[in-house]
């Protein structure tokens, strides 16, 4: 009886390989195979074609125009110094061209507004 061969972990077998071990005889990738009765069948463009054989328009979906930041509450006031650090970061973007400053240089304009870190 001759020893079975070996092979690497995470390697893939050979089709004389399957042929010689029966266990593996006709797997290729050891998956089940795809159920295809499951699948829908697509629409033929004549099934979508209108009287003239035109194809109807696909309808659109419409996206928002855009995520909109909440408004404050009514009778709640945004404080002197939260629009100065909104203007500041605003007047850092536009002299960077940064649309979107990371944390570093958000960290920086706090401290040109004055920001230290309070001594514990």
């Amino acid at each position: 009886m001759t020893p079975k061969p070996t092979r690497r972990k995470g390697t893939v077998a050979t089709a004389t390989e399957d042929a010689a071990d029966p266990a593996r005889a006709g797997r290729k990738t050891g998956r089940k195979p795809r159920d295809k009765s499951a699948s829908k069948p697509r629409a033929s463009k004549a099934a979508e074609a209108g009287p003239q054989g035109a194809v109807a328009p696909r309808k659109r979906r419409s996206k928002p125009a855009g995520k909109v930041p909440p408004l404050p509450p009514k009778g709640h006031d945004v404080d002197p110094e939260t629009l100065a650090f909104i203007a500041a970061i605003d007047a850092y973007k536009t002299a960077h061209s940064r649309p979107f400053p990371g944390w570093s240089e958000i960290l920086h304009v706090a401290r040109w507004l004055g920001y230290r870190k309070p001594d514990a």
